[in-house]
């Protein structure tokens, strides 16, 4: 199923349930408050966009990129599988991959989303190839050594001990990256990045300078497939769907040992990581911090990715027209990690 398949799914059942339950009002304001939404988004990413796509600049012409490519060749390769010509795309993969897993998402998305490009080229037919997909899936399994969102939000809601969620995550997210299948944090990055610069003799303020550009390029590249994703998921939340959704399957999570409570985030997070957050917010209002519901509302979060968000953003950027297998691989992933999350809570 490629974004055209998942974009039509959505805005039909979003539409079908609005005229069912005589909702056309509220599904007309979450189509254009959707719109808004995406580009309230674009305008905040802009910047990490330019700064970390300038940062990927000075790493590519001081040669630090391809030094890293060539340590991770092996590993990547075997693991990859890449057809010819894909191979051209192991600097960005390395730099995705390690961004990812120091929590940078903010540098591992262009990286990511360059290496998607550079993979496509490869494959000028529009169809995923099986290093795409794989890509994809490991993206969207979010490996990470540290949840840092989600200690943040438990210390700040008076967990007793706001990191205990930090070994169920990592074998969740563990769980979920095989079944799809802290060095520095970002001041130390930004000084290795400036340094490797100098010491290759590189000229790293235009090397930073075109790395912005090529950021906020795919930024405005990107920009149409925020906008429908976005507004296909507010239409889902504004109608009432997502509520009508996470009531009915309670009976299932219940019998997989998940809290009814935490389902409305099991639910959310694949589509959008800001209502994700405000749900597993509401479930420790509800339940309290230290509850089994907001503790695993927390792993799941943070061993998570956004699969439709990310898939979308990926895909469209490279103009993959035939996805193949990648969504479903995705949440099926999500859905090992949800599980595996459920039984280590």
């Amino acid at each position: 199923m490629g974004v055209n398949g998942i974009f039509c799914i959505m805005m039909l059942l979003g539409l079908l349930y609005a005229a069912a339950t005589g909702r056309a009002d509220a599904a007309q304001r979450a189509l254009l408050s959707g719109g808004g939404e995406a580009v309230a988004l674009l305008l905040n990413l802009a910047g990490a966009y330019a700064f970390f796509g300038g940062l990927l600049g000075v790493l590519r012409a001081c040669g630090a990129a391809d030094a890293l490519a060539r340590a991770m060749e092996k590993p990547l390769s075997r693991l990859f599988r890449f057809a010819p010509g894909e191979e051209e795309a192991l600097s960005d993969i390395s730099l995705n991959l390690s961004a990812n897993m120091l929590g940078l998402g903010g540098a591992a998305t262009p990286a990511g989303i360059s290496a998607m490009k550079t993979m496509a080229r490869a494959n000028p037919n529009g169809r995923a190839s099986n290093a795409m997909i794989l890509f994809l899936v490991v993206n969207t399994s979010s490996v990470q050594l540290l949840p840092t969102t989600m200690i943040a939000l438990r210390a700040q809601a008076g967990a007793a001990n706001p990191a205990d969620i930090v070994l169920p995550t990592l074998l969740a997210t563990a769980a979920s990256t095989v079944c799809g299948v802290g060095i520095c944090r970002l001041l130390a990055l930004c000084i290795a990045v400036i340094l490797a610069g100098l010491l290759a003799r590189t000229n790293v303020y235009d090397a930073f300078v075109r790395g912005a550009e090529e950021g906020l390029a795919t930024l405005i590249q990107i920009a149409p497939c925020l906008c429908a994703i976005l507004s296909a998921t507010a239409l889902w939340r504004e109608t009432g769907l997502l509520t009508a959704l996470t009531d009915g399957l309670k009976p299932v999570f219940a019998a997989l040992r998940l809290p009814g409570e935490a389902a409305s985030v099991v639910l959310l997070r694949p589509l959008s990581g800001s209502a994700a957050l405000a749900a597993v917010n509401d479930v420790i209002r509800q339940c309290g911090v230290d509850s089994r519901a907001a503790r695993l509302a927390c792993a799941i979060s943070g061993a998570s990715e956004t699969v439709f968000f990310t898939a979308s953003l990926y895909l469209g950027a490279a103009d993959v027209k035939r996805a193949r297998h990648a969504v479903p691989a995705a949440l099926l992933a999500y859905a090992a990690g949800v599980l595996a999350a459920a039984r280590l809570v």
